[in-house]
């Protein structure tokens, strides 16, 4: 069976539509709350081994899931750090030989400069007053940089998670990766400015928003046979944008 984690709504697909063999139920909220992936776990677990799982949920720096603007430091910090560490705690013990869990990262993740804070604070992840130390990363800064910057270190977290978390996985024969990336056509750009919109592109190399399919694409191979050696690695999909922080380009 396939899962997929989504904020904004629920879908789940009409079984006529999969091969016998497959079942496939998507989730739409609840993600951070642990009680409520608990029971998602469990529920996902009567239709039988849980081949893939892909979280794709999360909070972006300028808009949330529930649509009322900017969100706050400690909702993108719960949502996507929170987030990620519940469903990997609560669907690891169902995911065997063979499975896959893609959690979704971004290109952000890579803005984040790794000190000895940042590393003990992620560290701690297992330790009560987790989501208040996450908190102390962005704490000297306004609102709207705080945002931006919680994104980025929420998102690294995710990153370093899933690199954290192969050999366990690997353990029961299951593999986990995450996937980055930059300049999608999502809602996450649909609310900005249109100088916003650009300065995005201008800083990609391919000069266009990547789109929801050139993830599906990245997500359906790494959950395949043929990326059987991949694990505790993470895959960008940004259009080259990443290549714009770097000290060398040749033209």
């Amino acid at each position: 069976m396939s899962l997929a984690t989504c904020f904004r709504r629920i879908l789940t697909i009409p079984t006529k539509y999969l091969p016998p063999q497959y079942r496939a139920l998507q989730h739409g909220n609840g993600r951070s709350d642990r009680k409520s992936c608990d029971e998602f776990a469990a529920f996902a677990a009567q239709y039988g081994p849980i081949s893939n799982f892909i979280n794709i949920a999360g909070v972006g720096p300028n808009t949330t899931y529930t649509g009322a603007g900017l969100s706050s430091c400690r909702e993108t910090y719960n949502t996507n750090c929170i987030g990620a560490l519940n469903t990997v705690e609560t669907f690891f013990p169902y995911m065997g030989d063979g499975s896959v869990m893609v959690q979704t990262a971004s290109q952000a993740s890579y803005h984040v400069i790794m000190d000895d804070n940042v590393w003990k604070i992620y560290k701690s992840c297992y330790e009560d007053g987790f989501l208040d130390r996450l908190c102390t990363l962005t704490e000297m800064y306004d609102e709207y940089e705080g945002n931006g910057q919680a994104y980025c270190y929420s998102k690294c977290f995710v990153l370093e998670q899933c690199k954290a978390s192969a050999w366990r996985f690997a353990e029961n024969g299951a593999r986990i990766i995450s996937v980055s990336p930059g300049t999608h056509w999502t809602c996450h750009v649909w609310d900005l400015d249109e100088d916003s919109r650009e300065g995005n592109l201008s800083i990609t190399p391919l000069q266009c928003y990547g789109r929801t399919s050139d993830l599906g694409c990245v997500y359906a191979f790494l959950c395949g046979e043929t990326a059987r050696y991949i694990t505790g690695a993470d895959i960008l999909v940004d259009g080259g944008g990443i290549t714009t922080y770097g000290q060398w380009r040749i033209k």
